[in-house]
């Protein structure tokens, strides 16, 4: 308990050899991204500010170029992760 947090590299190492893992937080670190954006809770969204992110999940229509994925369909979200990742 006193020690300190892991890194994702250390916690994804422990993972390994998994093809997928889908983390939340870590905003500094290097890796592929998509949002949860609710427009109705009045805070900015993220992807406006960082190019890192590969599509949107929301629940309204976004005036965005990146894909905006259904909120509420998690198969179609997974479909693009896998597809977008080369995941087949």
């Amino acid at each position: 308990r006193d020690a300190p947090e892991p890194s994702l590299a250390d916690q994804l190492a422990r993972l390994s050899p998994a093809d997928l893992v889908l983390v939340e937080g870590f905003k500094q670190a290097a890796i592929p991204r998509i949002e949860v954006y609710r427009p109705a809770l009045g805070k900015p969204p993220l992807h406006a500010e960082d190019g890192s992110f590969l599509a949107i999940v929301t629940d309204a229509p976004l005036d965005t170029a990146l894909p905006c994925l259904p909120l509420n369909d998690p198969a179609h979200v997974a479909d693009f992760l896998c597809g977008a990742l080369g995941l087949g």
